[in-house]
Protein backbone atom coordinates (compact mmCIF):
# COMPACT_ATOMS: atom_id res chain seq x y z
CA UNK A 1 0.00 0.00 0.00
CA UNK A 2 2.62 2.36 1.11
CA UNK A 3 4.39 1.70 -2.82
CA UNK A 4 1.16 2.46 -3.96
CA UNK A 5 0.87 6.00 -2.55
CA UNK A 6 4.24 7.20 -3.40
CA UNK A 7 3.75 5.53 -7.10
CA UNK A 8 0.45 6.98 -7.43
CA UNK A 9 -0.19 3.36 -9.26
CA UNK A 10 -2.28 0.81 -8.14
CA UNK A 11 -0.43 -2.39 -7.11
CA UNK A 12 -0.94 -5.01 -10.08
CA UNK A 13 -1.43 -8.79 -8.67
CA UNK A 14 -1.23 -7.81 -5.20
CA UNK A 15 -4.52 -9.75 -4.58
CA UNK A 16 -2.54 -12.84 -4.57
CA UNK A 17 -0.09 -13.68 -1.59
CA UNK A 18 3.55 -14.19 -2.71
CA UNK A 19 3.04 -18.26 -1.90
CA UNK A 20 0.51 -18.38 -4.83
CA UNK A 21 2.77 -16.84 -7.90
CA UNK A 22 3.03 -18.79 -10.50
CA UNK A 23 5.99 -21.49 -10.44
CA UNK A 24 8.98 -20.25 -12.45
CA UNK A 25 9.44 -22.41 -15.31
CA UNK A 26 12.52 -24.74 -15.35
CA UNK A 27 14.53 -25.52 -17.81
CA UNK A 28 13.42 -28.24 -20.64
CA UNK A 29 16.96 -29.76 -19.67
CA UNK A 30 16.25 -29.99 -15.46
CA UNK A 31 17.32 -27.79 -12.75
CA UNK A 32 21.15 -26.61 -13.35
CA UNK A 33 23.34 -28.54 -10.89
CA UNK A 34 25.51 -25.21 -10.44
CA UNK A 35 29.22 -25.69 -11.64
CA UNK A 36 29.28 -28.39 -14.62
CA UNK A 37 31.32 -31.35 -14.36
CA UNK A 38 35.18 -31.48 -16.34
CA UNK A 39 33.87 -34.16 -18.31
CA UNK A 40 30.57 -32.41 -19.83
CA UNK A 41 32.71 -29.37 -20.75
CA UNK A 42 35.64 -31.19 -22.01
CA UNK A 43 33.27 -32.94 -23.96
CA UNK A 44 31.33 -30.09 -24.96
CA UNK A 45 34.25 -28.19 -26.08
CA UNK A 46 35.42 -31.56 -28.06
CA UNK A 47 31.89 -31.19 -29.98
CA UNK A 48 32.21 -27.59 -30.60
CA UNK A 49 35.84 -27.56 -31.81
CA UNK A 50 36.38 -31.07 -33.13
CA UNK A 51 39.98 -30.51 -33.84
CA UNK A 52 40.42 -30.57 -30.34
CA UNK A 53 40.57 -34.46 -30.77
CA UNK A 54 44.50 -34.04 -31.98
CA UNK A 55 45.33 -33.66 -28.40
CA UNK A 56 44.11 -36.66 -26.97
CA UNK A 57 46.19 -39.59 -27.05
CA UNK A 58 44.99 -43.19 -27.54
CA UNK A 59 45.60 -43.85 -23.56
CA UNK A 60 43.92 -40.88 -22.61
CA UNK A 61 41.32 -41.86 -25.05
CA UNK A 62 40.72 -45.23 -23.26
CA UNK A 63 40.64 -43.22 -19.54
CA UNK A 64 38.16 -41.04 -20.67
CA UNK A 65 35.68 -43.82 -22.49
CA UNK A 66 35.74 -45.67 -18.96
CA UNK A 67 34.85 -42.17 -16.67
CA UNK A 68 31.27 -42.49 -14.91
CA UNK A 69 28.39 -43.12 -16.95
CA UNK A 70 29.40 -40.44 -19.58
CA UNK A 71 32.39 -42.51 -20.58
CA UNK A 72 31.10 -44.83 -23.21
CA UNK A 73 29.85 -41.48 -25.08
CA UNK A 74 32.92 -39.70 -25.33
CA UNK A 75 34.56 -42.90 -25.69
CA UNK A 76 32.35 -42.88 -29.27
CA UNK A 77 32.52 -39.16 -30.14
CA UNK A 78 36.37 -39.38 -29.66
CA UNK A 79 37.16 -42.65 -32.00
CA UNK A 80 34.33 -41.27 -34.68
CA UNK A 81 36.30 -37.48 -34.87
CA UNK A 82 39.30 -39.36 -35.28
CA UNK A 83 37.61 -41.66 -38.60
CA UNK A 84 36.52 -38.10 -39.45
CA UNK A 85 39.45 -35.97 -38.71
CA UNK A 86 38.34 -32.93 -40.76
CA UNK A 87 34.72 -32.88 -39.86
CA UNK A 88 33.03 -29.28 -38.76
CA UNK A 89 30.42 -29.36 -36.38
CA UNK A 90 27.46 -29.55 -38.84
CA UNK A 91 28.83 -32.55 -40.22
CA UNK A 92 29.31 -33.84 -36.56
CA UNK A 93 25.49 -33.34 -35.67
CA UNK A 94 24.95 -35.34 -38.56
CA UNK A 95 26.99 -38.06 -37.97
CA UNK A 96 25.06 -38.93 -35.18
CA UNK A 97 21.55 -37.66 -35.91
CA UNK A 98 20.08 -41.28 -36.56
CA UNK A 99 21.90 -42.22 -32.98
CA UNK A 100 20.61 -42.18 -29.58
CA UNK A 101 23.43 -39.76 -28.54
CA UNK A 102 21.76 -37.46 -31.03
CA UNK A 103 19.78 -35.16 -28.57
CA UNK A 104 22.37 -35.30 -26.20
CA UNK A 105 25.44 -34.14 -28.60
CA UNK A 106 23.07 -31.71 -30.08
CA UNK A 107 22.63 -30.13 -26.33
CA UNK A 108 26.50 -30.11 -25.52
CA UNK A 109 26.62 -28.55 -29.07
CA UNK A 110 24.15 -25.47 -27.97
CA UNK A 111 25.63 -25.02 -24.64
CA UNK A 112 27.44 -22.04 -24.08
CA UNK A 113 30.33 -23.26 -21.73
CA UNK A 114 31.45 -19.33 -20.91
CA UNK A 115 34.70 -20.09 -22.06
CA UNK A 116 36.30 -17.15 -24.47
CA UNK A 117 37.71 -18.35 -27.99
CA UNK A 118 41.18 -17.80 -26.45
CA UNK A 119 41.27 -19.45 -23.61
CA UNK A 120 39.34 -22.99 -25.51
CA UNK A 121 42.25 -24.83 -26.00
CA UNK A 122 44.13 -24.41 -23.01
CA UNK A 123 40.38 -24.91 -20.89
CA UNK A 124 40.48 -28.21 -22.82
CA UNK A 125 44.07 -29.13 -21.95
CA UNK A 126 43.27 -27.88 -18.64
CA UNK A 127 40.18 -30.57 -18.00
CA UNK A 128 41.85 -33.19 -20.13
CA UNK A 129 45.28 -33.38 -18.06
CA UNK A 130 42.32 -33.11 -14.48
CA UNK A 131 40.44 -36.13 -16.38
CA UNK A 132 43.00 -38.47 -17.35
CA UNK A 133 46.82 -37.70 -15.25
CA UNK A 134 45.05 -36.51 -12.00
CA UNK A 135 42.75 -39.02 -11.74
CA UNK A 136 45.00 -42.14 -12.66
CA UNK A 137 47.27 -40.54 -10.15
CA UNK A 138 44.49 -40.45 -7.39
CA UNK A 139 43.46 -44.35 -8.38
CA UNK A 140 46.58 -45.45 -7.96
CA UNK A 141 47.11 -44.05 -4.46
CA UNK A 142 43.79 -45.54 -3.24
CA UNK A 143 44.68 -48.66 -4.59
CA UNK A 144 48.37 -48.85 -2.49
CA UNK A 145 46.00 -47.43 0.50
CA UNK A 146 44.13 -50.32 -0.02
CA UNK A 147 46.60 -52.76 -0.55
CA UNK A 148 48.67 -51.10 2.46
CA UNK A 149 46.24 -52.16 4.63
CA UNK A 150 45.91 -55.61 3.44
CA UNK A 151 49.28 -56.76 2.74
CA UNK A 152 53.30 -55.36 3.24
CA UNK A 153 54.13 -53.11 0.08
CA UNK A 154 57.41 -53.51 -1.59
CA UNK A 155 60.45 -51.44 -1.55
CA UNK A 156 59.20 -49.72 -4.73
CA UNK A 157 55.38 -49.48 -3.66
CA UNK A 158 56.76 -47.96 -0.69
CA UNK A 159 58.50 -45.19 -3.25
CA UNK A 160 55.71 -44.68 -5.29
CA UNK A 161 53.00 -44.64 -2.17
CA UNK A 162 55.70 -41.76 -0.69
CA UNK A 163 55.44 -39.70 -4.32
CA UNK A 164 52.00 -40.02 -4.99
CA UNK A 165 51.12 -38.60 -1.29
CA UNK A 166 53.86 -36.01 -2.10
CA UNK A 167 52.14 -35.01 -5.19
CA UNK A 168 48.85 -34.63 -3.99
CA UNK A 169 49.61 -32.93 -0.84
CA UNK A 170 51.23 -30.50 -3.07
CA UNK A 171 48.86 -30.13 -5.30
CA UNK A 172 45.77 -29.27 -2.79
Amino acid sequence: KRLEQLSGHPAQGAEHPPDSARPVRQSQFGPSPGRPSALRTLLALLLQNPRLVEHIDPIAARHLARLGPQGPLIGTVIEYLNEHPHIQCGGLLEGFRNRPEAEVIGRLMAWNTQVTDDRIVATFLDHLRYLTEERVREERLDCLIEKARREKLSTDELLELKQLTVHQEGSQ
